[in-house]
């Protein structure tokens, strides 16, 4: 072999090593590239959980705030009836208590009537007599 093929044959050795140094280099800042996006995505991946924790808590506090919520309605309703019922009932003894008082005016009216016709009967006798 000759010295000018020797030569060939280093610089094509070396060229083929300088392209696997930069292959070696651009396959590591692409492994580093990839673990940053892979840390990247785990933080992501991690505050989204936490986001889903928060929101499952908030959604139970609003589950629970909703229930009070009808529990109070149920018993409001619950309260008008009662005040309802309370309030029919008061109108029951209101309409009684004016029967009473129409039964009473009317006894009086005939009371009045019946003394009338009596102090008639006694001054008309006495007038006559």
């Amino acid at each position: 072999m000759t010295q000018s093929s020797d030569s060939n044959r280093l610089d094509r050795i070396e060229a083929i090593v300088e392209d696997l140094v930069e292959s070696i280099t651009e396959l590591r800042d692409s492994q580093r590239h990839s673990e940053t996006r892979t840390e990247n995505l785990s933080e992501s991946i991690a505050e989204l959980r936490d986001n889903q924790r928060d929101l499952q808590q908030q959604q139970r506090h609003s589950d629970t705030r909703f229930q009070n919520v009808v529990e109070s309605i149920a018993q409001l309703r619950d309260s008008q009836l009662e005040v309802q019922q309370e309030h029919l009932q008061v109108l029951r003894i209101v309409a009684q208590q004016q029967n009473e008082v129409v039964r009473i005016n009317n006894e009086i009216a005939g009371l009045r009537t019946e003394s009338l016709r009596i102090l008639e009967h006694l001054f008309g006798s006495q007038q006559g007599g």
